[in-house]
């Protein structure tokens, strides 16, 4: 019960409190940027609070830790997180509203454009990044990071609106709701029309696309009840319909894309480099939001959520080819 109100009494504060526009962290001279995308429930789903330098108001930003920010901080990347997206939205929707505010930002802060751009989408982020390099034609755009992204679909949305029992119905129900509140998103992670989305898409040439996962084995009761090491209550209920490791949402082979063939615009063939060695020993919101949320929700060894993070993603910024300014 306290895991339940907790995280609803903070989902009403962040929708209450939270950012819209972009959320910047930049220190002196950055050698790159990188955008950090959140996926599906991103407007709801609070990551980190901090008090604005300029308007010196508390925000919520979303998504994304603090820990997750000041580790790309302290490599010399600028970041900025992308608020604001809707909920449930369209993966092209949610992409344009990305590649405005991105590019807004970024050529008013470096209208040289001399500061290589890597976007970091988490799971269906993963798709919105995607399609705004698709559309970002004048971004200097070098790397996309695929981090718990179905590439082959959720196998969870296939059994919420297609294969379960009630999925037409959640369909039917969904389609008609659109009218208030788009859930298009929520549809598109199917395996069907993952495959659809991204068979139509065209990535701009010599982009970088980079594929990372994470997984957990479910809570057992009750020698693991929510300890931090295991999948959360939810998380093991949903990983029953996934028949493979994973996060509690996206299976392993779907994050990393096996067998997946992207295009570049030229009609080449994108190589996807699947950073399997360094993959992510946590749940799929325990890749991304704040340790000490999971202590107010009542989980133990949070701080194993911290370091795994910062592990994580300072092992990621390892990967990546050294920046060096755009000409």
């Amino acid at each position: 019960m306290r895991y339940l109100t907790v995280l609803l009494a903070f989902l009403l504060f962040s929708v209450l409190t939270q950012a819209q526009s972009l959320s910047a962290f930049k220190g002196q001279n950055p050698k790159a940027l990188v955008v950090l995308i959140p996926g599906t429930w991103n407007s709801l789903i609070p990551g980190n609070i901090r008090r604005n330098p300029i308007s010196k108001q508390l925000e919520v930003n979303s998504y994304f830790s603090l820990d997750v920010v000041n580790t790309w901080v302290r490599n010399g990347y600028a970041v900025i997180i992308v608020n604001g997206l809707l909920p449930f939205g369209d993966f092209s929707v949610n992409a344009s509203i990305v590649q405005q505010k991105v590019h807004n930002w970024y050529f008013k802060n470096f209208p040289k454009a001399d500061i290589p751009i890597t976007f970091l989408g988490h799971s269906a982020g993963g798709f919105y990044a995607l399609k705004a390099a698709e559309k970002s034609r004048h971004l200097p755009i070098r790397n996309i990071i695929l981090l718990a992204t179905p590439l082959h679909g959720s196998p969870v949305a296939d059994v919420l609106f297609e294969s379960g029992p009630f999925s037409q119905r959640l369909r039917r129900a969904l389609e008609k709701a659109s009218d208030c509140i788009d859930f298009q998103g929520a549809l598109h992670l199917t395996s069907l029309s993952v495959r659809r989305f991204l068979k139509a898409l065209r990535i701009p040439d010599g982009i970088k696309i980079f594929a990372t996962a994470g997984s957990q084995r479910p809570l057992r009761f009750p020698d693991y009840w929510l300890d931090a090491r295991r999948l959360s209550p939810l998380f093991s209920i949903t990983s029953k319909v996934i028949p493979e490791a994973n996060d509690g949402v996206v299976p392993l082979s779907s994050a990393y894309g096996v067998g997946l063939r992207l295009r570049y615009t030229s009609g080449e063939t994108v190589p996807i480099k699947r950073l399997t060695k360094i993959q992510c020993h946590l749940d799929h919101s325990e890749q991304f939001l704040d340790y000490r949320i999971f202590k107010l929700m009542g989980f133990t060894r949070m701080n194993d959520i911290r370091q795994e993070q910062i592990w994580f993603y300072e092992s990621l910024i390892q990967q990546l080819p050294t920046q060096v300014h755009s000409n």
